[in-house]
């Protein structure tokens, strides 16, 4: 893109800030999905394993056993939870990049009526300097065919 202007250049500017806050916005929202997708996977784990300790439990586990699977499902619920905790952040940070990336886009759209309107205004002077040229150069041809003898 040539830069004529310093709105072009503004306008460049803008575009690229614009893209680039799509595509932070864009890797926010893979790790956001990314960690929803770990946390379905804990949560199937979870599920799997007490299936597991009722098949068992219907079966007779020592005291021994049932703490071990107890435990580790403990462990499982505060994985889950910190997983959820990590999705909820992830959530804000990218609404906050939605945000970014919104704001970005209407300075772009902004600069791009801006320069719109310059082009308008340029053509709209240049029909003004043709007509102008139009109409002197026909009041010549007038005065001069006036002037002309008869």
């Amino acid at each position: 893109m040539p830069f004529n202007t310093p709105l072009d250049i503004l306008l460049d500017a803008a575009r690229r800030q614009c893209d680039g806050e799509a595509r932070r916005l864009a890797e926010d929202l893979a790790q956001a999905r990314a960690s929803e997708e770990r946390l379905e996977l804990l949560e199937r784990y979870r599920h799997d394993y007490e299936m597991r300790l009722r098949e068992k439990s219907s079966l007779g586990l020592t005291a021994e056993a049932w703490r071990n699977y107890r435990i580790f499902m403990g462990q499982l619920d505060v994985a889950m939870q910190a997983q959820r905790a990590d999705i909820a952040g992830r959530k804000q940070a990218s609404q906050a990049r939605r945000d970014a990336w919104s704001a970005a886009r209407q300075r772009v759209r902004t600069f791009e009526r801006l320069v719109e309107r310059r082009v308008e205004e340029a053509r709209v002077a240049g029909d003004r300097r043709d007509q102008n040229a139009s109409d002197e150069q026909a009041a010549r041809r007038a005065g001069a065919s006036r002037n002309a003898p008869r």
